[in-house]
């Protein structure tokens, strides 16, 4: 359910964090997070349904993504 996601950034950009299930719905999104060195976000999934979903970071020049597993 909840955990937190935590980014380093050597020059300040603005980011989207974006989390979608297996079928390709955003089932979260927060938008232009301002991150200038380190930032927390704590993010809640716990009113999601068991399965894989994919977590995407999009930065001015970056984009990332990590899967997350969620079990109960």
């Amino acid at each position: 359910g909840v955990f937190t996601l935590k980014l380093e950034s050597t020059q300040r950009q603005n980011v989207d964090i974006k989390v979608m299930n297996i079928s390709g719905v955003t089932v979260f999104n927060v938008g232009q997070i301002n991150v200038n060195g380190s930032f927390n976000q704590q993010l809640d999934l716990s009113n999601l349904a068991e399965g894989i979903y994919s977590v995407f970071i999009i930065g001015d020049e970056l984009v990332e993504s990590r899967k997350v597993v969620i079990r109960r």
